[in-house]
């Protein structure tokens, strides 16, 4: 994206030309893609939909789902690979000889249920079909182009499918957003094909992204239901945790009804941890190519302890409670002591500006003791000093969480800071640390912001519960080469551990959660879009005055003019030129003075003269 402020000398009126289009037509729809076998596709019973399960039951209002399954031979197609209103029955089993909807469903109904609160309009294209196999060249989901007779028809259909559905959007005048693919497959695999799965689920998620032109679309693993061997689910994970921009969704606690399919209510529960997983608040960038793939924190039972006493973490289910809504979270069950725990693959911190937890202190549901005496550390790592693969908090070069006296606190090496607000017990939080920069002076302000998800409020009155100014060596190294992060926990529970890059989505999420109209939108109607806002540090909830923006000023014999450092946005390059004539453009080259840097041009019988900023992100 390119931003061109021009400012035209011998006048003080400032024309901004911004190179963003935000026109739409029709209604706006947030695609979200469903594709597999029997467990994509729905084998429990509509007719169970009652008592606690019935908010399932029905249509729902503004989702639409596009549905292709191979199998459906009835007659009646008017509601077969087109775009109807959601609601249980887009699900067809072999057996099944009638119209849709048929008397199954799959697990958009639960994803649909979450997903619409959120949007407005979501959408689904689901392509499924039961017992069908990854791995079996010329048949199914085979993604392996080598020949084309090999790639199996259900990957082709999937790919055919997806556009149609498109196009439909397109040819009815709307505008779309895909946010990404839920993949729930592997049972017609786990016999004869466990030691390859894993690459050709590769393979195919590669493929689908080529083929549908979107390079950097999401995949969402589903892990088949656990009484399959846990071999098979442990390629799942290392395959979804090893490929970019692709995450994991356990199936933990969910029931069966057979040997391989969800029963009623698991259904339910497990479409509601998709829609969950494809929320904006679980690190899905927006408007930026995600740098590297980030997520909520899974399989939390395979962390391990450090020192070998107590590692074992207890996973468990937790309830909603005000704005958190828990998939499951990970902690230790001994009531003293904590230890770190690391990922397999550690996330990178390289580029980050940000760290971000959810935390819940003295769950008496966990351990049957409520004083408030739970601890946890968030914690970034400068080296593995002894190269031993275990960070020790020896090595930890800044950490952020609760301490075991109620306060929030920040960690840097072994100084720790706290704050004068304490937790409540049975409270779910959510900590982010913030960090800029360094200042002239090679000093950093971090920042660590609480809101209490229970009651719905940020602490502090939404400023930082902590907000120190530490000098560059304080900080224990540069973040830009800080090799992972992790945890340890003492008592609480802890979810959803992730980092946020700089840009615009991070921005917004950091400090302004409730910007409506993204990128291309002017929020406060200024007349300068929220990206332009960004990018000069303005606020976008603040109408502001074009006097906000770098000005021109002049003189008898030059022009000059003064932009401040914007060191905040790393991720923007700044240029100066002027023209004479709009068409040919120089760069002017400017040196720091004060707070300002100051590009200067001598006028000298120059009649009009032509300046303009680019700012690139």
């Amino acid at each position: 994206m390119t931003i061109k402020l021009l400012l035209r000398h011998a006048s003080t009126a400032i024309l901004l030309l911004v190179s963003l289009v935000s026109a739409e037509a029709g209604q706006h729809r947030d695609v979200f893609i469903i594709a597999g076998q029997s467990n994509a596709d729905g084998r429990t019973l509509k007719s169970e939909l009652v008592g606690d399960l019935a908010i399932y039951a029905g249509k729902q209002d503004g989702v639409m789902v596009h549905y292709t399954n191979t199998v459906y031979t009835n007659t009646d197609k008017s509601k077969y690979g087109t775009w109807v209103t959601l609601e249980p029955g887009y699900s067809v089993s072999p057996s099944y000889s009638g119209a849709l909807p048929s008397d199954t469903f799959g697990m958009e109904i639960g994803a649909a249920r979450v997903l619409n609160e959120y949007y407005e309009n979501p959408a689904f294209i689901k392509v499924s079909r039961g017992g069908t196999a990854l791995g079996v060249p010329g048949t199914d989901w085979y993604p392996v182009k080598d020949s084309e007779d090999l790639v199996g028809p259900l990957y082709r259909a999937l790919i055919d499918s997806t556009k149609d559905a498109l196009e439909e959007l397109e040819a009815a005048g709307d505008t779309y957003t895909v946010h990404g693919v839920f993949w729930h497959q592997g049972e017609s695999d786990i016999n004869e094909r466990t030691d390859v799965y894993g690459d050709l689920l590769a393979t195919l998620i590669k493929n689908v992204r080529s083929d549908l032109n979107m390079p950097n679309l999401r995949f969402i693993v589903g892990e088949v239901a656990t009484v399959k061997p846990l071999a098979f689910r442990t390629v799942q994970w290392e395959a979804a945790r090893s490929l970019p921009n692709t995450s994991f969704i356990s199936s933990r606690g969910l029931g069966v009804m057979d040997q391989s399919h969800f029963n009623t209510q698991a259904m339910t529960i497990y479409g509601e941890r998709v829609g969950y997983a494809f929320l904006p608040n679980r690190e899905i960038l927006d408007f930026e190519i995600p740098i590297y793939a980030t997520g909520p924190l899974d399989r939390q039972d395979e962390f391990a302890a450090t020192d070998g006493v107590d590692s074992s973490l207890q996973v468990v289910a937790t309830s909603s409670q005000g704005e958190y809504v828990s998939g499951q979270a990970a902690g230790h069950k001994g009531a003293t002591g904590g230890h770190y725990c690391t990922r397999r693959h550690l996330i990178p911190l390289k580029k980050a500006s940000t760290m971000q937890a959810d935390f819940f202190p003295g769950n008496v549901g966990f351990d049957n003791q409520a004083d408030a005496d739970s601890s946890l550390l968030i914690a970034g790592w400068g080296v593995d000093a002894d190269s031993d693969g275990v960070f020790t908090e020896a090595e930890t070069a800044i950490g952020f969480g609760v301490y075991h006296t109620a306060n929030f606190r920040i960690q840097i090496g072994s100084q720790t800071y706290l704050s004068t607000e304490t937790y409540q017990t049975d409270h779910w939080y959510r900590l982010t640390l913030s960090w800029t920069n360094p200042n002239q002076h090679g000093q950093r302000t971090v920042e660590l912001y609480v809101r209490d998800l229970s009651a719905g409020i940020d602490l502090n009155e939404g400023n930082p519960v902590i907000s120190i100014l530490i000098d560059e060596d304080d900080f224990d190294g540069n973040p830009m080469h800080w090799s992972g992060m992790g945890f340890r926990a003492t008592r609480g529970l802890v979810d959803n551990i992730s980092i946020m890059p700089f840009g615009f989505s991070a921005w917004v999420k950091t400090l302004f959660p409730d910007l409506q109209g993204g990128a291309n939108g002017d929020d406060d109607h200024d007349g300068l879009s929220n990206s332009l806002e960004y990018a000069f540090g303005l606020d976008p909830f603040f109408s502001n005055s074009p006097l906000e923006l770098p000005q021109i000023s002049f003189g008898v014999e030059y022009a000059s003019l003064l932009v401040s450092p914007l060191a905040t946005q790393p991720n923007i390059h700044y240029t100066l030129q002027w023209s004479r004539d709009l068409e040919s453009w120089t760069t002017l080259a400017g040196a720091p003075s004060n707070e300002y840097i100051t590009f200067t041009l001598n006028t000298i019988g120059e009649t009009t003269l032509f300046f303009r900023q680019l700012v690139e992100f």
